[in-house]
């Protein structure tokens, strides 16, 4: 086993490479079986079945692109003595597809002088290796274009090309939601911006290449929504609580019906919530269930439940849920859209006092957005309008008295018994 790929062992597969000939590499079996993980990081993943492709390719193309050779003089030829990677990048191309720029250092020795007695020196540079791996297709072209490295190129963050983080999961801070909500409804559903203010969530739901349906996704209605990225036979329950198994179609989003029938806000929060994970996560969730796949593949039988998360796993997952819960309603009422009806809505309302005044107005503001009143009214908050936390407050069944919220007050007290 080379080296390079010593990393590996923890992994379902051990890569042994024949130096001679890289093709009749072959994958053998890892045996440590209780250090085998769940999730896994695409990042070593990817290392484990083709780094030493990429290091192959530099070794057989670099002459091609090569160093500045043109201004060095009497040049007679370059050697590359060796490899290393430095860095994988990675962002998103699709829903099913991820660019996947390797970092690889090159050492050179370069030849110069006579040819029949060269003098030589060393030399070291840094290459970008581009390309894409698409994930439902199990397909790859990892060798698109090849270019020097130069550190600023990391910067590129611009929302068209998502930066992803080990797990493919995006890279995005509190600061850039805005700004992303914007982008997911240009990316997904830019027929939302002829209507200002009124989402059709079936129609983008229809736009995003998925179907939705709604069933009894649990006996207590305790689970909201689900998204399936593959066709698979799932369980689920009638109106009188009796199990039954459906074939699920591959890029499905399925809503509970009783939340359907009860609340149709939070039933378009919720689809809204999915639509979120298929147009942020959807690299995430297809890597792992190849990698699930792949561990059913060298490893029979073996129990997907019984494989262990651990911390870090669970922040990713918490990572993600916190992105799609900070993301939908920001598109659902988008900054622009709010700030444009509250220009309308703070005159209409102007000769009531404080509480009254943002009471009706949150009431307006959740039926123009077609939202909860409780979505409404974070939103306001979340812009700056009004500190609207002792608004519309639901206790025991019933909305409480609106009061005013001390302005030295922890987000984390409350006068709500």
């Amino acid at each position: 086993m080379t080296t390079t790929f010593q990393a590996s062992i923890r992994y379902p597969l051990i890569w042994i490479i024949n130096e001679a000939d890289p093709g009749e590499s072959e994958p053998q079996y890892n045996t440590v079986h209780r250090k085998m993980k769940k999730m896994v990081q695409f990042t070593d993943w990817l290392c484990a079945h083709y780094e030493t492709a990429y290091h192959y390719y530099l070794k057989e193309h670099l002459h091609e692109y090569g160093l500045d050779t043109g201004e060095i003089p009497d040049f007679v030829g370059l050697r590359v003595t060796g490899t290393k990677t430095l860095n994988t990048i990675l962002y998103r191309r699709s829903w099913s597809e991820v660019y996947v720029d390797m970092i690889i250092r090159v050492y050179v020795d370069i030849y110069t002088g006579n040819e029949f007695a060269p003098q030589r020196r060393r030399s070291v540079a840094d290459y970008r290796v581009r390309g894409y791996y698409d994930l439902y297709e199990k397909r790859s072209s990892l060798f698109q274009y090849f270019m020097p490295y130069r550190p600023e190129d990391d910067m590129d963050r611009s929302f068209g090309k998502l930066r992803l983080d080990d797990y493919l999961v995006p890279n995005i801070d509190r600061n850039s939601l805005e700004d992303l909500a914007h982008w997911f409804l240009e990316e997904h559903y830019p027929a939302a911006f002829a209507t200002p203010g009124h989402i059709d969530v079936k129609a983008m739901i229809w736009e995003m290449g998925l179907q939705a349906y709604k069933t009894g996704l649990s006996m207590d209605g305790s689970k909201k929504g689900a998204l399936f990225l593959y066709g698979k036979n799932a369980k689920f329950y009638t109106e009188n609580g009796m199990p039954v198994f459906k074939e699920v179609p591959p890029k499905t989003i399925i809503i509970d019906r009783i939340l359907c029938h009860d609340n149709m806000c939070k039933a378009n929060n919720t689809a809204m919530h999915e639509c979120c994970h298929f147009g942020l996560h959807s690299l995430f969730f297809l890597f792992q269930e190849n990698y699930i796949q792949e561990l059913h593949e060298y490893f029979e039988p073996i129990e997907e439940e019984y494989l262990p998360l651990d911390d870090e796993d669970l922040k990713e997952i918490s990572k993600m849920e916190w992105q799609a819960n900070r993301l939908v309603p920001r598109i659902l009422m988008l900054d622009d859209w709010v700030d444009e009806k509250m220009q309308e809505l703070l005159p209409k309302y102007a000769w009531m006092n404080e509480f009254a005044m943002y009471e009706a107005i949150i009431k307006e503001i959740a039926a123009y957005f077609n939202v909860s009143k409780e979505a409404a009214k974070y939103r306001l908050r979340e812009l700056n309008y009004s500190d609207t936390s002792g608004i519309l407050n639901f206790i025991n069944e019933e909305y409480i008295p609106s009061y005013k919220v001390p302005s030295g007050i922890s987000p984390y007290q409350t006068f709500d018994i």
